[in-house]
């Protein structure tokens, strides 16, 4: 589990009946031109302007921004150790998600789009990575600490809340969800769509971000 933590995280609530993730090609881009590509240490600046900017498109107060500074920074260490993924179109990075764990649980710390970028699916296809790298590394599970703006994006994608991480920001209560991903079933392997969800409409793109820090 990732040491990356903020506050206090009450009680998961169980997982009884929690939806599994739906089949699909895990990392066929949705936006040609689109590759996803694990991230070097040399993008690590790169990766944290898109997180902050991320974050600060969605209108948060500047002295909450400089509160999450830290935890929005990337540096070439966190690379090095921590499964790293950037959505790469031409010689340009435009989001990049980051995995933590190990055994039967991992967890989705970072996943970051460019604003100028979304709504094209980068998020989709970056998050169908995430799942199917966290899969062969043993994930039974998908954990997922979101910003409250990008639960309905990670439901469509097949998670379940499971609980919640309450905290107070400069005064102000924080209640961030937390999401659970099923990436196994009694039938095999199931990985999250990377297009369509069952009702045949697309998952709503997360926008700028669609995890951690919130």
């Amino acid at each position: 589990m990732s040491t990356l933590q903020i506050g206090h995280t009450a009680a998961l609530l169980p997982a009884t009946g929690a939806k599994e993730a739906k089949l699909d090609a895990a990392n066929h881009p949705i936006m040609p031109g689109l590759r996803i590509e694990r991230a070097q240490a040399e993008d690590a600046h790169r990766l944290t302007t898109i997180a902050l900017a991320a974050k600060r498109s969605w209108g948060y107060p500047e002295a909450w921004m400089e509160a999450w500074q830290s935890q929005l920074t990337i540096t070439a260490d966190f690379v090095a150790v921590h499964p790293t993924f950037a959505a790469r179109v031409g010689a340009g990075v435009v989001g990049f998600c980051a995995l933590d764990g190990e055994g039967d649980e991992w967890e989705l710390v970072h996943l970051w789009i460019e604003p100028d970028w979304m709504g094209r699916g980068i998020g989709r296809s970056l998050f169908a990575h995430g799942a199917v790298t966290a899969r062969a590394g043993g994930a039974q599970r998908l954990r997922i600490e979101a910003d409250p703006h990008a639960e309905g994006f990670y439901l469509a994608m097949g998670a379940q809340r499971i609980g919640e991480h309450i905290y107070t920001l400069a005064g102000t209560p924080r209640i961030l969800p937390i999401l659970q991903l099923q990436l196994w079933d009694r039938q095999g392997i199931r990985t999250p769509t990377a297009g369509r969800s069952r009702s045949g409409r697309r998952p709503p793109d997360p926008g700028p971000s669609a995890s951690g820090w919130g």
